[in-house]
């Protein structure tokens, strides 16, 4: 049993329709493994008929030349058989060689049907071959690989907070395959486990190390005179309120405290404070475009 025969039997009763490659592809495909079966029970016929004692024996009434009791007593290279026996030993010799030959002639018409209908020429078919090796071999490699992360991230899920009993109770029993509600499959207890408490150890590492991070920068700002985070975010919210007051509103509440410096009068002071208002409303503008 090769693979290919594995390959077309195993589950083939529940494959999906759209998967399935039609009636006559599996039909050539069993004819093919069934040839390539009958190589090892025909060696033996052929080897049983060129022997010749077993058809001589089937065949022949009174094999011996002797009484029953005589043929006991007598050696194996000293038993005398009857002309009958020997006759039929030779037919079975020669029977033998017939089957042979027409085994190898049939053998080789199909063989050579097989390639002369091929739809690959002798390069293409052995590039074919190649590739299903390699292709098997990578698989495999890769599968392995991809299995071992799998099984990793369920194990440490499983294991990175403490476990009731009903949890290993849920694991340790006999499993079988299923799927679940998308279809996928589910390959063992643990997986069907990791399937209804999806935590992800990566994602609470990689929010250990943000955490980490913060109050590293936050202990920076400090040793740098800068004041906690909270301290900075203020500050910045406070400049960020400032900025949003329009430029007219600054120079109006300027205006209405009526103080005024000393030697100045309020139409200076007017002229003093609108300058740098009118830039500061120009920048303003030039950024909002």
């Amino acid at each position: 049993m090769n693979q290919k025969t594995w390959k077309l039997m195993t589950g083939c009763a529940r494959r999906h329709q759209a998967a399935a490659r039609g009636y006559k592809a599996g039909c050539a495909t069993l004819m093919e493994i069934l040839m390539q079966a009958m190589v090892a029970p025909c060696a033996w016929i052929a080897i049983a008929m060129l022997d010749g004692k077993y058809y001589a024996c089937a065949t022949t009434v009174q094999p011996f030349d002797m009484t029953c009791r005589a043929v006991t007593r007598t050696p194996a290279n000293k038993i005398r058989y009857t002309v009958t026996y020997e006759r039929n030993k030779r037919k079975s010799q020669t029977l033998g060689w017939i089957f042979i030959a027409l085994a190898l002639f049939i053998g080789s018409i199909v063989y050579m049907a097989n390639r002369w209908f091929s739809r690959l020429t002798y390069l293409h078919r052995n590039y074919m071959l190649w590739y299903h090796d390699i292709e098997d071999q990578k698989f495999e490699l890769i599968a392995k690989e991809q299995i071992e992360e799998e099984a990793e991230k369920n194990i440490r899920n499983f294991l990175a907070d403490k476990r009731p009993k009903l949890n290993w109770d849920k694991i340790s029993t006999v499993f079988d395959l299923v799927r679940d509600r998308k279809g996928y499959a589910i390959y063992s207890r643990l997986d069907e486990w990791n399937e209804c408490h999806p935590i992800n150890v990566e994602d609470n590492i990689s929010d250990k190390t943000t955490n980490g991070s913060k109050d590293k920068h936050s202990s920076v700002a400090d040793d740098a005179g800068f004041g906690s985070s909270s301290e900075m975010k203020n500050n910045s919210e406070v400049v960020t309120s400032n900025s949003l007051i329009e430029p007219r509103e600054i120079e109006m509440n300027t205006l209405s405290t009526g103080d005024t410096h000393k030697g100045y009068s309020p139409s200076a002071q007017h002229d003093i404070v609108s300058k740098p208002l009118l830039e500061f409303d120009g920048a303003m503008r030039e950024d909002q475009c």
